[in-house]
């Protein structure tokens, strides 16, 4: 048998590369895939939440399309889906985290300023903010970090529940407006390096007790941990 016979085949070359290539590529692939997997057991409840943003800001945007409802979200046309979603929410917050509130009757009539810790996730202030309008039909206004109104697909969700609120001067409007306005001064600290212990991460963070100076809501100043 010749050389030529051992190491080449006339025909066969066609399905030679295309296997060498899916090897190397396979090799190679090995450690984004690595690398993807650690990122979503450390971050999976955010991949879950944000599914789950992204899923309710596309069914308000149909809704609105659909039903003919105003640009402005303090509409009272947009109470109706503003229920169903604090309706669901308050229904998984109880299912699979049994969440409970203790205390509500006493939370301020008027303005105040909820300091919560932020955590991994805070579906604690999340279900919180769903059940206190459920139950009273008072909104929550949320402080959030100014990265998320730069997603897209994201600013309806953001507008229909009120965590627009990223100056100083839109908290104190709020406040004086006599809302409810909900700040975690850790933010992603916290979340990324928080544990168990609820070890509070706010380093110089004072910005909350300016804006309850400013908007003289100093007596309402209300400190909340919540935890599931």
């Amino acid at each position: 048998m010749s050389t030529e016979n051992i190491y080449y085949t006339p025909g066969k070359e066609y399905s030679i590369w295309p296997t060498y290539i899916l090897e190397e590529c396979a090799g190679f692939m090995v450690y984004p895939i690595t690398v993807l997997m650690i990122v979503i057991l450390l971050y999976y409840p955010l991949i879950f939440a944000f599914s789950w943003f992204y899923t309710t800001s596309l069914i308000y945007y149909v809704w609105k399309k659909i039903g003919n409802l105003p640009e402005d979200t303090n509409s009272k046309q947009w109470d109706v889906p503003r229920k169903i979603y604090s309706l669901i929410t308050d229904l998984y917050g109880k299912i699979l985290h049994s969440y409970e509130i203790s205390g509500l009757e006493n939370l301020s009539k008027g303005p105040a300023i909820l300091v919560y810790y932020h955590g991994a996730f805070p579906i604690d202030y999340h279900c919180f903010v769903a059940r206190l309008y459920r139950l009273t039909g008072k909104h929550c206004y949320s402080v959030i970090d100014n990265i998320f109104s730069l997603l897209p697909g994201l600013k309806q969700f953001i507008s229909v529940h009120h965590c627009d609120c990223s100056t100083r001067e839109r908290c104190i409007n709020i406040l004086k407006q006599g809302h409810l306005l909900g700040i975690a001064p850790g933010g992603l600290r916290e979340q990324n390096y928080g544990n168990n212990l609820y070890k509070i991460i706010w380093r110089k963070r004072k910005g909350f007790a300016h804006i309850a100076i400013d908007a003289k809501v100093v007596s309402h100043l209300s400190s909340f941990l919540f935890s599931c």
